[in-house]
């Protein structure tokens, strides 16, 4: 079949492959095209009724095996590359090809970016003891919660689901929230972000740190809003001194995983995403909403902010 055009399609179970196929074909056939189906199944096939002759020759030993009626021929052969019979799609013009998630090809990720829900997941890095605030960020007051409980909130309103990354205490409220322990192997920031990766491999994660308290939910959902097909990292890169703002971003399950395997043990975030060319944006960067507050000068400033 390598001369053969032939389009690929996966997906987990249900996602719709199967009526998407039923629309195609006609579309295809309409223009003419001879169309072909080929599915590729992990399992063990079930194609043929039990106690039926084709089925029990076929299972004595037969190594091919066909059926003719009026309206239809049904083959079946005894092997397990359809390179070994090539002659099936000889006449087709284009091969639909189901499944193959794992050929050794290119492919094209289509995902329902538009309409619907589609949101991603969040993690809220909560971190642990803070020497230069001198209390866990995630305890700290701000208004009238706790940071913690600020940030899970604003998540809360643009993602499907939120999951606390880091061992840092919490305040009662949060106790029974979703948590994932730190990924082994990774310190750091990035420990937190290769666990929301490990826990959920194919989403697109938009991760928020703790120590934002100048972020709100218009500039999160401006960055679910920009998000689009290929792009692996939608975060802002600082038009001064270029660095990229890594916790108040989205990342590509594609990115995720590349950083999972070729981080070569650096631990800082920003590193690995330059070695990767991340790009970020400049307009993206808003310095009172990505202001870290390290000291507890810094969250007396941005609370007055806050006020304003």
């Amino acid at each position: 079949m390598n001369n053969l055009p032939t389009i690929g399609f996966c997906g987990h179970s249900g996602s719709g492959k199967t009526t998407m196929f039923e629309k195609l074909v006609p579309l295809l056939s309409a223009r003419g095209l001879r169309v072909g189906y080929l599915k590729h199944d992990a399992h063990r096939l079930d194609v043929d009724r039990e106690g039926k002759d084709t089925q029990r020759l076929f299972n004595a030993g037969a190594n091919s095996v066909a059926a003719t009626s009026p309206d239809e021929t049904f083959v079946r052969l005894a092997v397990t590359d359809v390179e070994h019979a090539p002659w099936v799609f000889s006449e087709c013009d284009v091969v639909i090809a189901e499944g193959y998630k794992n050929g050794p090809w290119e492919k094209i990720w289509v995902h329902p970016y538009s309409g619907g829900r589609d949101l991603p997941p969040g993690g809220l890095l909560i971190g642990g003891k803070s020497t230069r605030m001198g209390t866990p960020k995630s305890l700290l007051p701000f208004g009238a919660n706790s940071l913690s409980e600020k940030q899970h909130s604003l998540l809360g309103a643009v993602c499907d689901k939120v999951y606390l990354l880091g061992s840092g205490p919490l305040p009662q409220t949060l106790s029974t929230a979703d948590r994932l322990s730190d990924a082994p192997g990774f310190t750091g920031p990035l420990a937190a972000l290769m666990s929301a990766h490990r826990h959920a491999p194919d989403a697109d994660w938009l991760f928020l740190a703790v120590d934002l308290p100048g972020m709100d939910a218009e500039y999160l959902t401006r960055l679910k809003n920009v998000r689009s097909p290929g792009a692996r990292f939608i975060g802002a890169r600082d038009p001064w001194d270029g660095a990229l703002e890594p916790l108040a971003s989205l990342y590509a399950s594609q990115l995720l995983s590349a950083m999972a395997g070729r981080h070569d043990g650096e631990t800082s975030i920003n590193k690995v995403l330059n070695s990767l060319g991340a790009e970020g944006s400049a307009e993206l960067f808003d310095a009172e909403r990505l202001k870290n507050a390290n000291i507890p000068q810094d969250l007396v400033m941005l609370q007055n902010m806050a006020h304003r």
